[in-house]
């Protein structure tokens, strides 16, 4: 039996001298907007069972979520040279600092109920806007909904 050239593993080698694992993932960075305009439509496809599956691993792996947060909180508060409790203490002050520049009210709808301040521009790809008070807004759990076009827990 050969073996794979990758990883020299003894299983069965596929193709051009790779194991499964490997092709795979081989032809999928080969691939990569094909593969990701394929993930993108079962998504949409799926959604309702695709949700149900994340919030059922969610709620049987606390620690798994928990360590993820940890990890976040982390990464965004070395940006501002904070440790991650006083990053998170920050990002609390300037959620209800949004919240009482919009008077409290949805920006989107005018309701007072269920508001929660928003990232104009996401965390994610402007982590270092995430404490900028121009960067936010006050919406309603509802429009907040639409604008992520997801579900909110």
């Amino acid at each position: 039996m050969t073996e794979c050239y990758t990883c020299l593993c003894d299983t069965i080698v596929f193709c051009r001298g790779l194991c499964t694992n490997h092709y795979d993932s081989e032809r999928y960075y080969n691939n990569l907007e094909y593969m990701k305009e394929k993930g993108r439509k079962y998504y949409i496809k799926n959604k309702s069972k695709i949700n149900s599956y994340n919030n059922k691993w969610r709620k049987n792996n606390p620690d798994k979520v928990l360590k993820h947060l940890k990890k976040h909180l982390e990464t965004n508060s070395k940006i501002f040279n904070m440790t991650s409790n006083e990053y998170m203490y920050a990002v609390n002050s300037w959620s209800k600092t949004i919240k009482s520049l919009d008077n409290y009210m949805c920006k989107s709808c005018n309701s007072m109920k269920n508001i929660m301040a928003h990232h104009l521009c996401p965390k994610s790809d402007f982590p270092e806007l995430s404490l900028d008070l121009d960067n936010g807004v006050t919406l309603c759990k509802k429009c907040h909904t639409v604008v992520h076009n997801f579900k909110i827990y």
